[in-house]
């Protein structure tokens, strides 16, 4: 007979505070070499920052609140007082008038729902996309908005607020993504309103005198995913999720030591779109420098906005928000970079979207970013197709080549958002002079004989070499073809040139693409090579055995240098 699974008592029973030792301080010291993810080594940089900005403000009378901290580890000396003041920080909030279409609505314990009183109803004028103004009613109902503790200071001048407004948007739809996990923030904002879920006592949130208990006899824990994102009730094996009390108060504290970037996702329409918040979440090796550092770290983001986001949180890769970060960190330090030490092991990327009253993990992993992968990476900034730098990103995370995996870019996207996408052309051209250490002409109209005629002539490796036959075939299709030359058009009008260059560019790209392995690589001797190319021994070798070896290799490459040329 099937035994009955049972939880530990541990997880149901809550700690309650021991009378005799509210008023006497308490000394916790942590170290980050005992903590257990990045989240608590986070959680213990968070810690720091707002026991610093809690005695920036008046605390009342025998409020205990004091720390000493160095690279290694923290000593926290606090009693009930002081830890209720400190929370006050962590989970203060605002109250904000919200305008929406339709009232809300609640579930009752019945199942069923009842709809929520709104503050007041207004009637309001909207023009629609026709032009045509007409007159709605809409709901006002208050809402609570989280301070965001120091972010709010350390956000960067002439941002108005949008900085701490992405930030508490992640925490409303992660962290705090039903309204149940929102309830410090409530009470604190002065909801007045306690049912018998809330955590409350006679004289305001529980929460302080839970954590107080916890410290006190350290003991095990139930872990929520309120606190540490990603966690469960249970794992595949019905092993309940629990950490130690003194672990599991450092939790409250990581959503301060992050950055927040919004993933952008583009369909096959070429509309954009965001998917979710990507958290890059701090391995902290060194504890005093990475505080330092992630301060001026927020204070130096860029003010400027793409619509209503800040333009620097959009990023097109979740896993590279580790390389943005990072390379943040390494602006904080300025003049010092080449003596300082790194401040993290890595980052924990946490790509997460709420799907109804759920939080969907996109991707959950570990990056640690290389001063290679940084030098790599900085190209992006050039870079004008989301395609480009989605691919490019993950080849440089991955250590992979630059064209690794643009075959199948190009093969599962249509023309319009590759070879017919000027920003596309303009990348690919791109790619092929900065990540390549023979010189690369970016005269790409002219013929390859005029472009190296003052170069010494030597073998060229596989890259430019593929880009040296695209241009050679492109001339001389035209010329045969057309009986179109660039040296006969380059100061005059050049419109049927381009027109037909494309063309021919744009064909051979969707018979390049549609061809896999072996049969490419009879297209492109047939095709490619049928115009003179002019190469020498070492390179015809090269080419072949390429061709051979690699033909996956030579399609991406191939399809690029069609789209940079043509």
């Amino acid at each position: 007979m099937a035994r009955a699974r049972t939880k530990p008592a541990s997880t149901t029973a809550r700690p309650s505070p021991p009378t005799d030792t509210i008023t006497d301080p308490l000394t916790v010291r942590w170290t980050l070499a005992e903590l257990p993810s990045p989240q608590h080594r986070a959680g213990l940089a968070g810690l720091a920052m707002l026991v610093a900005f809690t005695k920036r403000h008046a605390l009342k009378d025998g409020a205990v609140l004091d720390q000493v901290f160095d690279d290694i580890g923290l000593e926290l000396t606090l009693n009930l007082s002081g830890l209720e003041a400190l929370f006050d920080r962590v989970y203060d909030a605002d109250r904000e008038e919200a305008s929406v279409a339709k009232p809300w609505t609640k579930k009752t314990k019945g199942g069923g729902k009842v709809e929520v009183p709104p503050k007041r109803r207004e009637t309001r004028t909207e023009t629609d996309k026709k032009g045509q103004t007409k007159e709605v009613e809409v709901c006002i109902y208050d809402i609570v908005v989280p301070r965001g503790g120091p972010l709010g200071e350390l956000a960067p001048l002439g941002d108005n607020g949008r900085w701490t407004k992405l930030w508490r948007d992640w925490l409303w739809q992660t962290l705090r993504a039903i309204p149940k996990q929102r309830l410090p923030y409530n009470l604190r904002a002065g909801d007045g309103v306690a049912t018998e879920e809330d955590e409350v006592a006679e004289d305001g949130p529980k929460d302080a005198s839970v954590a107080w208990s916890a410290l006190h006899g350290d003991p095990s824990l139930k872990q929520a995913s309120t606190y540490f994102l990603g966690a469960m009730d249970v794992n595949a094996e019905v092993v309940p999720f629990l950490d130690r009390g003194r672990f599991l108060f450092l939790l409250h504290f990581w959503p301060f030591a992050i950055h927040v970037f919004l993933p952008q996702q583009i369909n096959a329409k070429g509309e954009r779109s965001f998917d979710g918040f990507a958290v890059c979440i701090p391995d902290v090796s060194r504890l005093r420098e990475f505080t330092i550092r992630h301060e001026r770290s927020l204070r130096q983001r860029a003010p400027e906005v793409a619509g209503f986001r800040p333009r620097q949180a959009i990023i097109d890769l979740a896993d590279a928000a580790a390389l943005e970060t990072e390379r943040w960190l390494d602006q904080a330090v300025g003049d010092n970079l080449a003596q300082a030490a790194p401040a993290t092991a890595g980052w924990q990327i946490i790509h997460a979207a709420k799907d109804g009253n759920s939080v969907r993990i996109r991707t959950n992993r570990m990056i640690c970013p290389t001063r290679s992968s940084l030098d790599r990476s900085a190209v992006m900034s050039e870079c004008r197709s989301h395609l480009i730098k989605h691919q490019v990103l993950a080849n440089i995370l991955a250590e992979h080549a630059w064209w690794r995996g643009f075959d199948r870019v190009c093969a599962v996207h249509s023309k319009d958002l590759t070879i017919k996408d000027a920003g596309f052309r303009h990348d690919a051209q791109l790619l092929f002079t900065r990540f390549h250490s023979q010189p690369v002409s970016p005269d790409k109209d002219a013929p390859m004989s005029e472009q190296n005629a003052d170069q010494p002539r030597k073998p060229r490796d596989l890259e430019p070499l593929i880009l040296h036959v695209v241009q050679s075939w492109l001339t001389g299709r035209l010329k045969s073809k057309y009986d179109l030359a660039y040296r006969e058009v380059k100061d005059g009008d050049r419109s049927e040139f381009d027109q037909k260059k494309s063309k021919l560019a744009t064909e051979a790209f969707l018979a390049a693409r549609s061809r896999p392995g072996r049969e490419f690589a009879r297209w492109f001797t047939s095709t490619l090579c049928s115009e003179n190319q002019r190469l020498n021994e070492d390179e015809f070798v090269l080419l072949a055995k390429a061709l051979d070896e690699r033909p996956d290799q030579i399609r991406s490459l191939t399809l690029l240098a069609l789209s940079a040329r043509g």
